[in-house]
């Protein structure tokens, strides 16, 4: 006998004709929910919010009517895209989100609807805001329900619950019976469809939902998982062994010594982000630590989208996701926010000098203090459309 009749449509099998025919009766009624689906889905179109949508849909349907057609004749092959594409359209009138999680199918809906979301982002900037979007209350994070985007190498890139637990390797976390989830959901995540890890934890035997996805902005092999909760506040941070700068953030005292410490940090940055050789999470401790290598009071680092969205700022770690604001000026009305990111967006780097509340001086400042900052832009490795991030600190010119 044969495997499934999805395994004989894409692969064939030789079969008698008893199977043939059970074959032909299968496709039917594959066909026959398969339609009766997508009225479904016709049902709720009027429902959607905006026109574009359902033309959009009602275009796909005529096609999917078309090619449930020619299934019903025995198609024998493609039984599987199209479906895929169905549930493409059901997701659209009616999203798997995380308040819908109710058992082991729901998450898993919930995983793959994420991933078909995340999939489809091609810009920096809603990229950046991700972080956001996760940490918070709707679409992506139900109460106890949240997702995490792990690196390949063990690190949550992006943590829905816990933002300690993105300064930590998880890859060798186990449960009370000795098994290595993380380890075992980056495994299971290379398969097709992804697919549940059983674990223990606190005399429950919970379930994750774990699969690999393609970003297409930061050009790398993520993983998604969902259902995933454990203690991890006993993990020590970590940061990786790499050189030191040639100018740390103590020694960071003029224009030179400003330039250098910051483009030898890019060097850094994007090492990381390309080849994973050293852990995107370890630097981010390393640029995080006060009296390390790259943060020394108020001399720390900090990278914005090209539109503006924080993607780390190595003093307040909550910004993370939101907006920089634009719009921002300081006492002789310049936006430095602004004038800093494009410029150097534009220019490949920029220099400005501003007023900004200095921290080592007490009480409130009426003007703020004369600060100089420099800020380079750069490709983000394995992006293919070219997009920048920038990168920048400064220094305050009454202290040195």
């Amino acid at each position: 006998m044969c495997l499934g009749y999805l395994t004989v449509l894409l692969f064939g099998c030789n079969s008698n004709e008893d199977e043939l025919e059970a074959l032909e009766n299968q496709i039917a009624l594959l066909a026959t929910d398969l339609k009766g689906r997508i009225t479904a889905i016709e049902t709720k179109i009027g429902h959607l919010p905006t026109s574009s949508d359902v033309t959009r849909l009602e275009s796909k349907i005529a096609e999917l009517k078309t090619q449930v057609r020619v299934s019903e004749d025995g198609l024998k092959e493609g039984i599987e895209a199209l479906e895929a594409e169905i549930v493409a359209l059901e997701w659209v009138v009616n999203p798997p989100t995380a308040n819908k999680v109710k058992d082991d199918e729901t998450l898993k809906a919930f995983v793959l609807w994420s991933k078909f979301q995340f999939e489809a982002i091609q810009d920096i900037d809603e990229e950046a805001e991700l972080r956001d979007r996760l940490m918070k209350e709707g679409d992506f994070k139900d109460g106890s329900t949240f997702l995490i985007i792990f690196l390949p190498t063990g690190e949550p890139l992006i943590h829905g619950n816990d933002r300690t637990a993105e300064n930590k390797n998880l890859g060798n976390i186990e449960d009370e019976q000795g098994l290595k989830v993380v380890e075992k959901l980056l495994e299971i995540a290379s398969e097709k469809n992804g697919g549940f890890v059983a674990y223990q934890d606190r005399g429950e035997t919970k379930k994750a939902y774990s699969i690999s996805y393609h970003s297409g902005v930061a050009g790398q092999r993520l993983i998604l998982v969902g259902g995933y909760k454990q203690d991890v506040s006993h993990v020590s941070n970590f940061i990786p062994d790499f050189p030191p700068p040639s100018i740390n953030a103590s020694q960071v005292s003029d224009r030179e010594t400003l330039i250098t410490f910051v483009e030898e940090a890019v060097r850094i940055y994007t090492d990381a982000m390309a080849n994973n050789i050293r852990s995107l999470a370890g630097i981010r401790n390393a640029f995080r630590e006060e009296g390390s290598n790259w943060k020394s009071g108020s001399v720390y680092l900090w990278v914005v989208s090209d539109g503006g969205i924080n993607i780390f700022h190595g003093s307040n770690a909550s910004l993370e996701g939101q907006s920089a604001n634009l719009d921002r000026t300081d006492i002789n009305g310049v936006p430095f926010v602004e004038a800093l990111i494009v410029g150097a967006r534009r220019e490949g780097q920029k220099f400005l000098e501003y007023y900004y509340d200095d921290p080592s001086i007490e009480g409130d400042e009426d003007t703020g203090s004369p600060k100089l900052g420099y800020a380079v832009s750069f490709n983000i490795p394995g992006n293919t459309s070219e997009q920048k991030v920038v990168m920048g600190s400064g220094i305050y010119l009454g202290q040195r």
